[in-house]
């Protein structure tokens, strides 16, 4: 039997290159450190880096709540707006479970 192999996604594509670039500017910056003693270049590189990151795995996620929701949508014959529905109720459901009280 052979495996066929999945094709990865754009977005999974984007994420893994910019949490690998990510990475290396890490890596790259404590190597700066210790050989320069100095962070001085280091407050508009990190920053500059970490923004994208966060703007990226931000958007990575946000697609993968809207992918599951249509999921739950199609598995469960649920319309969007019930679904909808219920991810703006489970603020609700963590106060309950934080509380004890359900």
């Amino acid at each position: 039997m052979r495996k066929e192999k999945t094709k990865d996604e754009f977005s999974k594509k984007i994420f893994n290159i910019v949490i690998t670039i990510f990475i290396i500017v890490i890596a790259y910056s404590m190597a700066l450190m210790w050989k320069t003693e100095s962070t001085d270049g280091l407050m508009y590189l990190i920053p500059s880096v970490s923004g994208l990151t966060a703007t990226c795995v931000g958007f990575y996620f946000w697609k993968a709540k809207m992918e599951n929701m249509i999921k739950l949508s199609n598995d469960n014959k649920l319309s969007m707006d019930e679904v909808k529905d219920f991810e703006s109720n489970m603020d609700d459901y963590d106060i309950h479970v934080e509380s004890e009280d359900y």
